[in-house]
């Protein structure tokens, strides 16, 4: 029987999002004592929780859009490349090779730097761990498909807002097709010694730069 490990975060009112990020918020609309229902007005911004990129996310008119996205893209098998890295450390293009050997065109590379235990901590947001520019090109390079991972980005914290040159491996990835999945959990739990598809999904929304996926890993 697969193994099914869930990826996401929970998705909750006043959950913490990047300071870039309105908050989350449910307003109750209907309830059962009144309307005989309940129904919940729900209000995000397109980057909070685990979410997706899509590279409008960083380029005027540029495409996929969330909705563009190929399927084929989201789900399938993936490789995971699992690291315990501190504060402002980095994971570089030796890094890679040693945790899962060469990659290949179409891969979905998830990276586990050990810091999704943060999450619900002022930490998280602050000097994560992230990718040195020769693991950047050699992911593009190699012409992988998805990069998933679980920080809030693959660009240094200090260089996570607007500007081009503050977000150049945004930039890199986006640039040679990558899309990128931020922001996961539990990878830990994605076992070292066996196969496993990724599932990233979206809700199909019309034309956004990014959305917030469920996300999981299936075991064989």
């Amino acid at each position: 029987m697969p193994q099914y490990i869930d990826l996401s975060h929970t998705f909750c009112e006043g959950m913490q999002s990047h300071p870039s990020q309105p908050p989350v918020e449910f307003t109750q609309t209907a309830r059962i004592f009144m309307e005989h229902f309940h129904a919940t007005r729900v209000s995000f911004g397109s980057h909070c929780g685990s979410h997706v990129d899509s590279p409008s996310h960083m380029f005027d008119g540029a495409h996929p859009l969330v909705d563009e996205i190929p399927l084929e893209t989201l789900i399938g098998p993936a490789k995971i490349a699992k690291f315990r890295k501190e504060q402002k450390e980095t994971v570089t293009k030796a890094d890679i090779l040693a945790a899962c050997g060469e990659l290949e065109q179409g891969d979905r590379l998830v990276v586990s730097f050990g810091w999704y235990p943060h999450w619900r901590s002022r930490k998280y947001f602050d000097n994560y761990p992230t990718f040195t520019m020769d693991a950047v090109e050699y992911m593009v390079e190699k012409k992988i498909a998805l990069l998933a991972m679980d920080t809030p980005s693959p660009d240094r914290p200090d260089y996570s807002w607007g500007e081009a040159k503050r977000t150049e491996n945004h930039h890199a990835l986006m640039k040679g097709n990558v899309i990128i999945v931020e922001s996961l959990t539990n990878l830990e739990s994605i076992p070292d010694d066996k196969p496993f598809e990724l599932i990233v999904l979206p809700l199909r929304a019309k034309g956004l730069d990014g959305f917030p996926v469920r996300a999981v890993a299936v075991c064989r």
